[in-house]
């Protein structure tokens, strides 16, 4: 018969109990711990050390409840309205409320895919199920002149934020990207696109063109290979009419391959894969991004 091995977890700020509610497959574990100042979350990584986690629009208390394999957290927090889901993605807190909810609720898992699962009450019963699944971004607000795109580096999430009057205005999650591939710059690669993203795998120097419209990743393809001792100098107009860049069908895209591949790294590959994952558009009811 196996033997058990039984581990204490005790948060070192703890002074009123410590609580675990959920690990993820890296041994990341979650949970709340309670003091003189109420409750909060917490984030233990694999190699023991604790990390607090409050929603910065918790006045009453913070409850981190699940965490996935990309190290996504959901739980809740209260506040004098009562009791909100949240989702910790990248950094960044987003209110998770069901649309139903009267009573509160309380986002409780999480999978590999984004997918939430948590209750809310309403007047009739206090405990109801809900699945929340991923959906489109919204478009960007009015009075958007322009967009800045963040990127994660423990684990490729992209995050887009829309710009206007010296603002903020909305921000939601692009997706996520394995994190060999670097940030390259952003154009205009494709004419139907507002942006276009590109990145280049570190190890392989492999180009990838990433399509935005609308706030959320359309398409995705590769443009080739060119040899890592080769550095991004910038782009330019085909024919060169225009003083910002663009590239208005894949004939010119495959154009610039070319014109790279022939700089000094050898031949153009297009044959990998995308590594683009499903994870992550604004949730349909997610509804207020904070920033930690």
């Amino acid at each position: 018969m196996p033997v058990n091995v039984f581990t204490t977890l005790d948060d070192p700020l703890a002074t009123q109990g410590t609580f675990v509610t959920g690990i993820n497959g890296a041994g990341q574990i979650v949970g709340f711990y309670g003091d003189a100042n109420g409750g909060h979350g917490f984030l233990r990584s694999s190699s023991g050390t604790f990390t607090t986690l409050d929603d910065p629009l918790a006045t009453q208390g913070t409850e981190a409840l699940g965490i996935n394999n990309m190290g996504q957290i959901v739980g809740d927090y209260r506040d004098a309205n009562g009791t909100h889901g949240f989702l910790l993605s990248g950094g960044t807190y987003f209110t998770l409320d069901d649309p139903l909810a009267t009573q509160g609720t309380e986002a409780i898992g999480i999978n590999a895919a984004g997918q939430i699962v948590g209750i809310y009450g309403d007047a009739s019963d206090p405990d109801h199920g809900f699945l929340e699944v991923t959906g489109p971004n919204p478009p960007p607000p009015a009075g958007t002149t322009a967009d800045m795109i963040l990127r994660h580096g423990a684990d490729g999430l992209y995050e887009i934020y829309d710009i206007g009057n010296n603002a903020f205005l909305a921000a939601n999650f692009l997706g996520q990207v394995g994190t060999d591939f670097q940030f390259a710059g952003l154009g205009g690669f494709n004419g139907s696109d507002t942006t276009d993203m590109l990145l280049r795998n570190v190890n392989t120097g492999q180009f990838e063109v990433y399509d935005i419209a609308n706030n959320q990743l359309t398409g995705a393809a590769p443009l080739g290979a060119v040899g890592t001792d080769w550095q991004l100098g910038g782009f330019a107009v085909d024919p060169p009419s225009a003083s910002t860049a663009s590239m208005g069908d894949s004939g010119q895209a495959a154009q610039l391959v070319q014109a790279m591949a022939s700089f000094g790294g050898g031949a153009a590959d297009t044959s990998n894969t995308v590594p683009l994952g499903a994870e992550t558009s604004q949730q349909t009811f997610l509804t207020t991004p904070q920033h930690a």
